[in-house]
């Protein structure tokens, strides 16, 4: 990490907003795995109404 009182340096930025999207991307395909499998539930439900 960065020394007291000293700002980040660029490349620990970049650094840290890379991680940053890359949990996001990760939480993005999660939501999208849970919204298809709910959509394939809701799609079943309704079939077999």
């Amino acid at each position: 990490m960065t020394n007291a009182g000293q700002p980040p340096t660029i490349e620990e930025r970049l650094t840290r907003l890379e991680t940053l999207f890359v949990n996001v991307g990760e939480t993005v395909a999660a939501q999208n795995n849970t919204i298809a499998a709910l959509e394939a539930n809701i799609q079943q439900t309704t079939q077999n109404q």
